[in-house]
């Protein structure tokens, strides 16, 4: 069976567009492997209803945590670009097939 054939992910549905565009069937078809369902936002609530959840979210994390600038926010995933972490052999190998079209694209 393809992906294209799930029911969530007909080749005319927004989900399967939007995957095939950021190349990501391959992960939806691994998340499917291990128990999770993958459900498009429309499916959960309009787009009222995530805007108050995410506000909602914002305001427990700052209420908890504070608020912190961009910089403060961004400096955890510097360190690790400058400096490296450790990936699984499957991310590995597919950074590795793609370096290439990476390297060659200013905004990856």
């Amino acid at each position: 069976m393809e992906i294209k054939d799930w029911p969530l992910c007909l080749p005319e549905s927004k989900l399967y567009r939007e995957l095939a565009q950021l190349d990501l069937l391959e992960n939806l078809a691994e998340l499917n492997m291990f128990g999770f369902t993958v459900v498009p936002p429309e499916k959960v609530g309009p787009p009222e209803f995530h805007a108050r959840v995410k506000e909602a979210v914002v305001k427990v994390v700052e209420r908890r945590f504070g608020k912190l600038d961009l910089a403060q926010v961004l400096a955890p995933a510097i360190e690790l670009c400058e400096r490296g972490f450790p990936v699984s052999h499957k991310l590995a190998a597919a950074m590795a097939a793609e370096h290439e079209s990476l390297a060659a694209d200013p905004a990856a």
